[in-house]
């Protein structure tokens, strides 16, 4: 039996609904409840349960990166009250500048593997060709700095 994913969702729910008033419940009686079969009563708890345990674990994560995120935001006031004091060596607010930064890019990159952030690499979209003038101008930086020649320039304005 082919069950659309519509379908698939709706019961999913009512499993989820099921599971807050018995938790413990077995497939037979689980079964019975929804009207499906067993082993596919028993596929679809199964299913449910795998994405309450996932949807606990990232939300576990995001709680500790949350708490991280505070700790970083009182050591940065901390450098920063070194940065804008004057009394302060040079030496001492540039190690804070550069604590500052550091600190920025680690808690990025801890966001970043958390799957706060998602990376699209690979994809390009171009709306609308470059305009003729710009072209002329990168061409011509080009041919400034050693990258293009005469001959170059030339056939790129063919194109």
């Amino acid at each position: 039996m082919r069950v659309s994913s519509e379908r698939t969702e709706e019961l999913k729910a009512k499993i989820r609904q099921i599971l807050t008033r018995i938790p413990n419940i077995g497939s037979p009686k689980l079964a019975e409840l929804i009207g499906v079969e067993q082993n596919y009563a028993l596929k679809l708890l199964k299913g449910v349960r795998k994405e309450n345990a996932e949807n606990i674990n990232q939300q576990t994560i995001l709680e500790e990166v949350g708490k991280l995120e505070m700790e970083f935001n009182e050591l940065m006031v901390e450098l920063w009250k070194v940065v804008g004091d004057v009394e302060i060596d040079f030496k001492n607010k540039l190690r804070a500048i550069m604590g500052i930064i550091d600190a920025k890019k680690t808690l990025f990159q801890i966001k970043f593997d958390a799957g706060v952030f998602q990376r699209k690499l690979g994809e390009l979209k171009i709306e609308e060709p470059i305009k003729e003038e710009y072209k002329n101008l990168v061409l011509e930086a080009m041919k400034n700095i050693g990258l293009a020649k005469d001959e170059s320039i030339k056939e790129s304005n063919k194109i």
